[in-house]
């Protein structure tokens, strides 16, 4: 579902679905779903292991983004050095240090970036503002769950939280200036502002990711976490391992 909304937010974006004037809406559906995924793929693993290892997530996360996105800031340098205008090419040097960095997002509050204003000539690497959300939000959401799962004893209360973090989030934005430029920049690119989404998207994984009284875990491998067939190829090997070492370990008491 991530992929269709990334499609049609693409296909508005050329100019094929302009009669969806409302399709930027799309990307707050992109930050639900991956929050709610995420979410979801750390309580799998707290299912398996019994615990959530921070270092594992960021090294996942690491893994998965980076190769695409040093062939994307490549070819976007050997295009902005022979196309870009020369304005462009003043600051496309901190603009791919920012996507590099993942803070393409606030460089573009900082420059009261219009996002749809027509007139202008944008940052190659604008693009990267979302991918700079996400990574931002990845670095607190396994510290978000893992004080969850410890501090909250019930899945309403986990679940309660989040709701709580999403409608601070949108009181935050509704104190935003939208009469200025910074404003409408900061309500559309800040992190703090997309937090409602993702906050939204944590609640919906933790509420769906429990089942019964006190915020039970789900079964291992329940069939119906679309997550376990993600995370089981990984983790086969370390599963095997803790295995072999259980029944040695029983045959020695013997």
């Amino acid at each position: 579902m991530r992929g269709y909304s990334m499609v049609v937010f693409m296909l508005w974006h050329v100019g094929v679905l302009t009669f969806l004037p409302g399709a930027w809406i799309l990307m707050n559906v992109f930050f639900i779903l991956s929050a709610f995924l995420i979410t979801r793929l750390l309580l799998a693993e707290q299912r398996e292991f019994g615990w959530i290892s921070v270092r594992e997530f960021y090294r996942r996360r690491v893994r998965r983004l980076a190769p695409a996105l040093l062939v994307m800031v490549g070819a976007v340098t050997l295009d902005g050095w022979a196309f870009a205008p020369a304005a462009e090419r003043t600051y496309l040097r901190g603009d791919i240090l920012a996507t590099l960095t993942y803070v393409m997002n606030w460089r573009l509050v900082l420059r009261d970036d219009q996002y749809f204003e027509e007139f202008t000539h944008p940052s190659i690497t604008r693009h990267a503002w979302s991918l700079s959300v996400e990574e931002q939000f990845y670095l607190v959401v396994p510290l978000l769950i893992i004080a969850a799962l410890t501090y909250a004893h019930r899945r309403s209360a986990r679940t309660a939280g989040f709701v709580v973090l999403a409608l601070a989030s949108a009181a935050w934005a509704s104190t935003i200036d939208l009469d200025s430029p910074g404003g409408q920049a900061h309500a559309y690119y800040g992190t703090d502002v997309r937090m409602q989404a993702l906050a939204l998207g944590v609640a919906a994984g933790v509420w769906t990711g429990h089942r019964g009284r006190g915020g039970g875990l789900l079964r291992a491998r329940d069939r119906r976490d679309p997550l376990d067939a993600e995370t089981a190829g990984s983790r086969s090997s370390a599963g095997s391992a803790s295995s072999r070492r259980s029944q040695a370990s029983r045959s020695s008491s013997r």
